[in-house]
Parts: C-alpha cells; structure tokens; sequence
C-alpha cells in the first residue's frame, strides 16, 4: 500500500470514512511497515546515546553511539542484547613527520604524505617521508608521528618498510622494523640484529632520509 498524500483540511469539510482510512488508517500502517517497507524521503536525525535496552524477541533497536569506537557511529542492538557497531568507512589524508623523543627536530621535506583507509576500528596507512634538509637535529629514539587514530592499547601493530633512502644503519643492522605503539599516534622505528636485542633506532644516526611503510592497526 502506498503512501497518500496528507490533505489539507478546513472548517466545514465533510470527512468520509473512506477520507479517515486513507489519511490516518492507512498512511499510519505505511509508516510502521505493516504492508511493505516505508520509504523515506529526507534523512533521520538520532542523538547520540549509550546502548539502548534489549529490545523484544525478534526485534532490534537502532542507535548512534556515544562513547569510543561507537561514538558518532549507527549501531544496532539485538534481542539478545548484543550492540552491533555498523561500519564505519572513511579515507583521508594525515601528515607524518619524523620525530625525536628528546628534541623533536626541525625539517624541510621534500615529501610529507598519509593517508589511511577506515573501515570499523581498522586503520590501515600509507606513509612516505622524504627529508631534504634538518635545520635542528633530533634527540632520543626517532620515531614517526601523527597517525590519524589512536593506537588501541595493550597491544602493538607492525608496519612493512617497502623503501629506506639514505638511512645510517648500525653496521651489524639486518633491517629496520616499524610498529604503531600502544594507545598513541607514534610510529616506533627499530633496528633489527641477527641474534640480538633489537634497539629503538637512535635520532643521533639520522640525516636527510626517506622511508615508505604501510599497514594496518587496531583504533582504540
């Protein structure tokens, strides 16, 4: 049954049964889906809220959620009080940079590029950092900064390096690895030694470098 159209009404107008069933009867079934699925023109507008109640057998509720990786986000609760995050899909751009743990440094690149595709509480980014001058020299660690999502925490993500240009390696260095730190936005950069401790790669040994790496890790 289709939806009619709301009349105007005015004083005096004689309203038939056939008028009431088509305006209210009818138009009111078509709203709660009892004779096909409504069709709706403009969008819905819901507050953010914390999960709602667990619905009747056979029913779930909709809502946007209010908190963490649900916040801004259309979710669902079953019947059997389960909330479902409905996905949430964006890409963009985000700008890393080298950074010392001691004194962050000043430099002039000739590439500073990201970007990250999301999908639910799945990050996954792109990174190629090319330097072509340092002004002030780093301190500490170098790691990378500015990821567009906090890292969730208790854990660690690796990063692939797929391209390292001008990099000082330790002598005895195999590979320089790459992870997103624990509940941050840092890119930990280490070097790896066969049959030894890895060690933070140290922001005295840089110079004008350039890296590409990619991955994925888990939004907090």
């Amino acid at each position: 049954m289709a939806w009619t159209a709301p009349a105007t009404w005015s004083d005096g107008v004689v309203v038939s049964a056939a008028d009431l069933n088509n305006q209210v009867r009818d138009n009111l079934r078509y709203l709660k889906g009892l004779d096909g699925v409504p069709y709706i023109e403009n969008a819905i507008e819901l507050p953010e809220s914390a999960a709602p109640t667990t619905p009747a057998s056979g029913r779930g509720r909709l809502y946007v959620g209010n908190s963490g990786v649900n916040n801004g986000v259309a979710s669902c609760v079953d019947d059997a009080g389960t909330a479902y995050q409905m996905v949430r899909y964006a890409t963009g751009t985000f700008t890393p940079a080298f950074t010392g743990s001691g004194t962050a440094g000043t430099m002039t690149y000739f590439s500073q590029t990201g970007r990250y595709t999301r999908i639910g509480n799945i990050c996954a980014v792109r990174i190629y950092l090319e330097v072509a001058s340092i002004s002030v020299s780093p301190t500490g660690d170098l790691n990378i900064t500015g990821l567009p999502f906090t890292h969730v925490a208790g854990y660690y993500s690796p990063l692939a390096v797929g391209y390292l240009s001008n990099f000082n390696l330790s002598a005895s260095c195999v590979q320089l690895g790459a992870y997103v730190d624990s509940n941050s936005t840092t890119v930990r950069l280490m070097e790896i030694f066969d049959n030894a401790g890895n060690t933070r790669f140290p922001a005295s040994s840089f110079q004008a470098s350039g890296i590409i790496l990619s991955g994925t890790y888990e939004i907090a």
